[in-house]
């Protein structure tokens, strides 16, 4: 699984700017339509990339190809990306390209719905998949980010958002917090 939190940190955005960041086109092959994925998406898809692959070779295999895309948060069928891999692998290696690979991964952030947006949002405070935001999840993001934060912050944080009054904040709450920042 991807840090979400020290990647935020690293290109120093905030989980909010993750949500409403410009986007940019994604490199792709010539002749390809380029797709639009923001600066953070394709951050996310370069540290993925490089984790299986260490020694800089540019490529990887289908199964490597098959955790990044998990680890970017997709579940993609074996005769779908057997598929998509194989238009990019013309001469059957078994491995795509760093360019193949972000294409593949763009085309697959293009079709992630709102919903799967804000579920993916919300998994960088979940990172248990508990289904729940509690202030020792927001002090961690916190953390992660550099930002300093008391703890009757946070709290007044959750309190404000949380609508049931069981002091996290669940999914719905967290849904209500972007739509007021107009983010979703």
């Amino acid at each position: 699984r991807v840090d979400h939190g020290t990647m935020l940190a690293a290109t120093g955005a905030s989980p909010r700017e993750l949500l409403h960041e410009r986007r940019v086109p994604a490199s792709a092959p010539v002749g390809r339509r380029r797709l639009d994925v923001s600066a953070d998406e394709v951050n996310e898809m370069n540290e993925a990339f490089d984790m299986f692959d260490p020694s800089g070779t540019g490529t990887i295999d289908y199964q490597e190809a098959r955790v990044c895309f998990r680890a970017l948060g997709f579940d993609v069928n074996r005769q779908r990306l057997a598929a998509m891999i194989g238009d990019h692998d013309r001469e059957r290696t078994g491995h795509i390209t760093r360019a193949a690979y972000v294409e593949i991964a763009s085309q697959l952030y293009m079709e992630r719905t709102p919903e799967v947006a804000l579920e993916s949002a919300f998994s960088l405070f979940d990172d248990q998949g508990t289904g729940k935001i509690s202030r020792k999840d927001l002090r961690r993001v916190c953390r992660e980010l550099g930002e300093a934060l008391s703890d009757d912050e946070l709290q007044a944080m959750i309190d404000e958002f949380d609508t049931d009054g069981d002091g996290l904040i669940d999914i719905e709450d967290f849904k209500s917090v972007l739509q007021e920042a107009t983010i979703f």
